[in-house]
């Protein structure tokens, strides 16, 4: 996996296939794995690369780094600079979305198409168990080790999938290692504070800025995001095309990644 430096923090991807490039951004404590069933697909006509976020994967989780929104949208725009992307399609899931929609609205000369997926767009009423839970360094020392770190991440992949069978033990196994060093566990407990202290209603007004064409895919049965995120954001942007997906929880690439290709 080639690496990266972006604002002085090393940064990991994922680089693979030929053709206009897409950059695929993945979600909250997840990272270019996430990808591992589309980029097999896409790299076949598109030159694909999937970045592990700061704080998350390989990438590097620096104490007392700067993990908001506007951090990230600053290092994806980087990211481009330096491995050279001019005009890239961005797709984003979950928190990635949310920086993918940052990125089209401030950076519109370097996003040609935005492909949202299950965006966390918005500030739920109620956040997840799982970034209220990761927020509490005490807790997070505590907890995320051993047979209770396990039991979390399960919970947590049953809360993102519909169906449950598709949720392996090595997924787990892939899932649970961040927790499983000081690191690790740091850097998801900085990014979960950050989206905590956030003030989302300042950067959603940049969402009316965002030209490019913007394919919206939402599996159905999220039971992280309500439906109802969905209908606020084909409200704020114009240029929009919504494909829903049956039977498809928070995770539409990882539960139906030929659809999500297609």
């Amino acid at each position: 996996m080639p690496e990266v430096i972006l604002n002085g923090i090393k940064a990991y991807y994922e680089e693979s296939g030929e053709g206009e490039p897409i950059c695929l951004l993945h979600g909250f404590s997840a990272s270019s794995y996430a990808w591992r069933k589309v980029v097999p697909i896409l790299s076949k006509d598109f030159h694909v690369y999937a970045l592990d976020l700061k704080g998350f994967g390989k990438s590097d989780k620096t104490e007392n780094g700067d993990y908001s929104i506007w951090a990230f949208v600053d290092w994806v725009k980087e990211f481009f600079e330096k491995v050279g992307i001019e005009h890239a399609s961005l797709v984003g899931h979950s928190l990635g979305g949310r920086i993918g929609l940052l990125v089209a609205a401030s950076c519109p000369e370097k996003v040609k198409n935005l492909i949202l997926i299950n965006p966390a767009a918005y500030r739920p009423q109620k956040q997840p168990f799982f970034i209220k839970f990761s927020r509490n360094r005490l807790i997070s020392k505590l907890v995320m080790r051993g047979v209770l770190a396990r039991h979390y991440v399960k919970k947590a992949l049953k809360k993102a999938y519909f169906n449950h069978s598709l949720i392996t033990e090595e997924e787990v196994d892939r899932y649970l290692e961040p927790l499983c060093s000081p690191a690790g566990r740091r850097g998801i407990t900085s990014v979960a504070r950050a989206i905590h202290n956030e003030n989302t209603n300042n950067t959603i007004l940049y969402y009316k800025d965002v030209i490019c064409p913007v394919l919206l895919i939402w599996g159905e049965n999220d039971e992280i995001f309500p439906i109802g995120m969905l209908n606020r954001l084909k409200n704020e942007i114009n240029n929009i095309e919504v494909n829903l997906i049956p039977e498809c929880g928070h995770v539409p690439q990882e539960e139906k990644p030929e659809i999500v290709c297609k």
